[in-house]
């Protein structure tokens, strides 16, 4: 059994009061430390992840025709691409999601849930991974998360019927001290997609995974290109994702197109100060220290009650937290818990919930706020 966590946040705005306020910006900081240098792309180019998504770079060229890609960490983190000076697109970045083949599942993108696995051998069709998993054998992936993107989390897998669904598409944010550039040409190039992969698309179909989430932060973003978020599931696709830009500057980034759920503003920051988190830490009766930075796997014995508990930490809430918990086999239905973690005195609090997990199937653990 695997777990993973991932902490979904409600944005708040505060009321409008009818005047108008300008201040000088303070100076924008990506959080780049500029380590690895100017990265320039010239050709389709993979790079492999690190183990907790960030690349710090001092600029970023991205040349017209080349596309650059990533292999996802063990943690299926999102990618934050960092630059203390310009990072200029005239090709693409992307971090979609893969299609659905046969009866295996679409893997998500870097950042995205995987689709459902289809039946085989008797064991039955599986739901998407996700927060919003396509489920019933039928269904596409839909896009979950706020219009703050903050956390940021990738698009939810379709779910398999008879044939494997389609992959929910990744997550990135590229955030630069100076200035992001999407120089597009007439709808070729300066391009951010993070598409949601295709079911089966004959036959017995399948569900197609939803689009992930892009964001984009500095002082000015310009351009004309293009942030895709959409689903390429066809004929049963999953849901369109979320895209978002910041910028000091509100004209400069009016010509490039954005699709699925999109917004703009002017929240200047990669990571938020003082981020809430949830963290399972433990499983089955199996402690997982805060911090693992490796895919954790709990095994059952033969025999073993299907009734068990999952623990959960909440760190930096300023309230009671409710939680469910999600149980995602491979094959077979997926199942939510509720809980609530109550805040005592010190920070971070622990709460309990009860859960009942399938036999002779990989389940996959996750825990949202809600």
């Amino acid at each position: 059994m695997k777990t993973s966590t991932l902490i979904t946040l409600v944005a708040t705005q505060l009321a409008a009061l009818g005047v108008s306020l300008f201040a000088a910006p303070p100076q924008f900081n990506s959080g780049s430390n500029g380590s690895l240098g100017a990265l320039v792309v010239t050709n389709d180019t993979t790079l492999d992840m690190p183990p907790d998504g960030i690349f710090h770079y001092t600029t970023i060229t991205v040349a017209h025709r080349a596309t650059l890609r990533f292999n996802k960490n063990p943690l299926n983190t999102p990618v934050y691409l960092l630059a203390t000076g310009d990072v200029a697109i005239s090709g693409g970045i992307d971090v979609s999601a893969g299609n659905a083949s046969g009866g295996n599942g679409g893997l998500g993108g870097p950042g995205g849930f995987d689709g459902g696995q289809g039946a085989y051998q008797g064991h039955p069709d599986g739901d998407g991974q996700g927060p919003g998993g396509g489920k019933n054998g039928f269904g596409g992936g839909f896009g979950y998360g706020n219009s703050q993107l903050s956390p940021l989390i990738g698009g939810s897998g379709g779910s398999a019927s008879g044939t494997g669904g389609g992959g929910g598409g990744g997550a990135i944010l590229i955030a630069s001290n100076t200035k992001v550039s999407l120089f597009g040409d007439g709808g070729s190039g300066g391009t951010v997609t993070a598409l949601g992969g295709s079911g089966h698309q004959s036959p017995p179909y399948s569900g197609g995974g939803s689009g992930g989430a892009i964001r984009i932060v500095a002082p000015v973003v310009e351009g004309s290109g293009a942030l895709d978020v959409k689903t390429a599931g066809y004929p049963r696709g999953g849901g369109t994702g979320r895209t978002r830009m910041d910028a000091t500057d509100r004209f400069k980034y009016r010509d490039i197109t954005m699709t699925g759920t999109f917004s703009r503003g002017s929240q200047m920051f990669v990571f938020p100060l003082n981020q809430l988190r949830l963290d399972i830490v433990e499983a089955a009766g199996t402690t997982i220290p805060v911090g693992t930075n490796a895919p954790v796997v709990v095994s059952l014995l033969p025999g073993s009650s299907t009734n068990q508990v999952i623990k959960v930490q909440a760190t930096n809430f300023t309230n009671d937290v409710p939680i469910t918990v999600s149980i995602v086999p491979e094959n077979g239905a997926s199942s939510q818990f509720n809980g609530l973690i109550t805040l005592n005195s010190g920070s971070p609090s622990v709460g309990t919930v009860n859960v009942v997990i399938p036999v002779d199937t990989i389940c996959h653990v996750n825990v949202w706020t809600r």
